[in-house]
């Protein structure tokens, strides 16, 4: 009889569950039946455009043809979820957490968006995604105690280059286009495609029109499907590059991209420095010149004065490394200053190329590979631990230093760690 009653009021209390849900997904249909109205579009016309999406999961198809919507999200929480035995159990990762490192283990937690597009970050507050997403951040989300003398945190920074990135709107001063061209264009790889443009040729002309003082000549670029202006074409050509192809994983859109941002990753070594891992250089095997930016210099159309936290921006103010970045009000009417390298294309460091396989390891990176980490590290006081040489997860550099560096670590060290250095890294890794 107690088994019965126990039982009995289980099954209660997962209907009156259910039906709490219910109510909470009927509430939140308001914001679904809004935007249809609001976009004078009925649910037979989204559907038929969603079907028309590729990258419309079937799950979304089927909630627009649901009639009952809140059963069929509650149906699919069913299958996926509490009848699916492949489903991890519940439980109290933070408490997990804690309990790992109190007897001395290890975690590692990897950061979902990046450091300036967090809700926090002042001088992006009005394009950020997400919630605290820097390194401060996740140890707070992960609710471990931060306080306790035993944790000792190691946070290392991904970056990439070359076609550096930015997701979302908002300014960003390295782009080789404004953040919002290609989605005000429409643009598509097809687009791209259909442009034929040499990348030889670009390059050419693209790093050409880089002065002696560090800012890009305004230019068009022609081949014989038409003329384009240079930074489009330039953008374009690195989009479609086969080692780059930067495109939205679910949107498809092309991406934004640029030069890696000295300024930028200075004030995110500051908060979270000093090491930093850069994915992607392999990328550069097929430039003979590629460039960093160094500083920014402000510019604006009407000339037009604007004050940033305390610092007024007058045209032709220079902004350097490791200064206060302004707030993007300002930083989209900054241009990037910008210190070219030479390529090292006869010495391709990519995993699988003839030449890095030829090479008795470990290898000594070839010179300009060098100078162009040695001009990242000196801008910016980072110290780069690894660099990436192609997509696989196992096609990684890791870096040993030769000379040093005054801002490095206790070791002083710069192209090769110092015993010390790496066992301070395996220690906290």
């Amino acid at each position: 009889a107690v088994v019965r009653r126990c039982a009995a009021g289980a099954v209660r209390r997962v209907i009156i569950c259910r039906d709490l849900n219910r109510r909470r997904l009927e509430r939140d249909m308001g914001e679904y039946w809004g935007a249809l109205s609001s976009k004078s579009i009925t649910e037979e016309e989204l559907h038929e455009k969603a079907k028309a999406n590729s990258k419309i999961q079937p799950h979304v198809l089927g909630f627009i043809a649901a009639r009952d919507k809140a059963q069929y999200v509650l149906d699919l929480f069913d299958r996926y979820v509490v009848h699916n035995a492949d489903f991890p159990p519940c439980a109290d990762v933070s408490f997990l957490l804690r309990q790992t490192l109190s007897s001395g283990g290890k975690v590692l937690l990897e950061g979902p968006q990046s450091y300036f597009l967090s809700n926090a970050a002042e001088k992006f507050w009005d394009s950020g995604t997400s919630a605290n997403t820097d390194a401060a951040g996740m140890l707070c989300a992960a609710r471990v105690n931060i306080g306790s003398p035993s944790l000792s945190p190691l946070a290392i920074n991904i970056h990439k280059t070359p076609g550096s990135s930015r997701v979302g709107s908002g300014a960003n001063p390295c782009a080789l286009v404004p953040q919002h061209y290609f989605a005000a264009t429409d643009s598509t790889k097809e687009d791209f495609e259909a442009m034929q443009i040499d990348w030889r040729d670009v390059c050419v002309q693209y790093f050409g029109s880089i002065g002696s003082n560090g800012l890009l000549r305004p230019g068009a670029f022609t081949n014989h499907t038409g003329t384009y202006d240079l930074g489009v074409a330039m953008a374009a050509a690195s989009c479609v590059h086969p080692s780059h192809r930067e495109f939205g994983v679910t949107s498809g859109r092309p991406r934004v991209v640029g030069f890696f941002d000295c300024v930028a990753h200075a004030e995110l070594m500051q908060a979270q420095g000093p090491y930093c891992s850069i994915s992607a250089f392999d990328r550069a095997d097929d430039y003979d010149t590629y460039a960093v930016c160094v500083a920014y210099v402000y510019v604006h159309p009407e000339g037009t004065p604007l004050s940033s936290n305390g610092r007024l921006f007058r045209n032709g103010d220079i902004l350097r490394a490791g200064e206060q970045l302004p707030t993007q009000q300002v930083l989209a009417h900054c241009q990037p200053v910008l210190k070219k390298v030479d390529g090292w294309r006869e010495t391709p460091i990519f995993a699988r190329s003839e030449w890095w396989l030829a090479q008795q390891h470990p290898v000594a990176l070839p010179e300009n590979v060098c100078k162009l980490l040695d001009i990242i590290e000196h801008f910016t006081k980072t110290v780069i631990l690894s660099i990436g040489n192609g997509p696989r997860g196992d096609e990684i550099i890791y870096l040993r230093r030769l000379a040093t560096r005054a801002w490095a670590t206790p070791s002083k060290a710069s192209r090769r760690p110092s015993a010390s250095l790496e066992e301070a890294l395996r220690s906290r890794a």
